[in-house]
């Protein structure tokens, strides 16, 4: 699986952070908060010679917050989505990529044993926000061994593409390959519990 090696990193960077805290440092100032009672959980930054990029996540009462700050020169641009819910899930990690992408990976932990990763991927086209991609690896036991890999989903939103691997047991698993309508999911709109952001959606 083309992002097997990355989602390997996510997890020993989940339960061994230590090891993995050069590779996503934070920011130490904080970003002004979206609204209200909202604060910063974790950012993250890339800088070039005319281009930064900035990605910050608060924890509001209701729920968790993007906002982008993106500069050219001396002018800068803010995007931030709404207000959204994920039960369960913690912000793992934040990469601002490149000044047009950055990851965002949720850690779900309703099973510390069985731990999930997903995480999704933005890209910077046409002056706007777009969700590019989606990816999700849970993992199982396996003869007395914790954190083994499980099903795995990859969406590709702007090709149009889905790839998975779904597991029956430890050693028993089909692939799936398919075509899919593109979708054109704007940072503003990000919302998990729209059916299309759900990994399980593609099953």
């Amino acid at each position: 699986m083309k992002r097997a090696i990355k989602y390997l990193a996510f997890l020993l960077a989940a339960f061994f952070p230590w090891a993995h805290a050069s590779q996503a440092p934070a920011v130490q100032a904080d970003a002004p908060p979206p609204q209200g009672d909202c604060r910063q959980m974790s950012d993250n930054r890339v800088v070039n010679a005319s281009t930064s990029l900035r990605v910050t996540v608060f924890s509001c009462s209701s729920g968790m917050r993007m906002v982008i700050d993106r500069k050219v020169g001396n002018v800068s641009a803010e995007t931030a989505s709404k207000i959204f819910n994920m039960p369960n899930t913690s912000v793992n990690a934040v990469v601002a990529v490149s000044e047009d992408a950055f990851d965002i990976n949720f850690l779900e932990s309703s099973s510390y044993t069985h731990p999930s990763v997903l995480i999704y991927s933005f890209h910077f086209q046409d002056n706007q926000w777009l969700l590019r991609e989606m990816s999700f690896q849970a993992t199982q036991s396996c003869n007395g061994e914790a954190g083994v890999e499980a099903n795995y989903y990859d969406v590709d939103y702007l090709a149009g593409t889905v790839e998975a691997k779904m597991y029956d047991g430890c050693d028993h698993y089909r692939k799936k390959e398919a075509a899919m309508k593109p979708a054109f999911i704007l940072l503003e709109n990000f919302d998990p519990s729209d059916e299309r952001l759900s990994p399980f959606h593609y099953e």
